[in-house]
């Protein structure tokens, strides 16, 4: 159960600090300053969601259990896409952008998150 906690914090922290940077990066608008707040910002934001989900994901509600696992999705969904793009595999590079990788990780958050719900209502229908 450690290990999943780990991975799962893991992947909210990706998102968490993709989020947090993004945003604060684009609200800024100042080069310099936009890029390190965005950064710093995103790792603290990040670090505090990987704390929280490590300590609370056993006593969490199936519903937060179900969530946190669909946003850990999503994190790992856009670093594997952009990792795609990084190592240029059969020449990806050129097809895949940010924005790309965001709505096929959100398509993979939603298909895990109502899986998951699909499996509960299930498991709930046979008592």
């Amino acid at each position: 159960m450690v290990l999943t906690r780990l991975v799962l914090g893991g992947g909210v922290a990706l998102t968490v600090f993709g989020v947090v940077a993004v945003v604060i990066i684009e609200a800024v608008s100042v080069d310099p300053v936009a890029g390190i707040l965005g950064v710093v910002a995103g790792a603290l934001f990040a670090i505090g969601a990987f704390a929280v989900v490590v300590f609370t994901f056993d006593s969490g509600s199936p519903t937060f259990r179900r969530d946190v696992v669909a946003v850990a999705a999503f994190g790992y969904t856009v670093l594997f896409v952009l990792g795609l793009s990084y190592v240029n595999l059969a020449g990806l590079r050129s097809v895949i952008d940010p924005t790309l990788a965001v709505v096929v990780a959100a398509i993979v958050a939603v298909l895990v998150w109502v899986s998951l719900w699909g499996r509960s209502t299930a498991d709930e229908s046979d008592i």
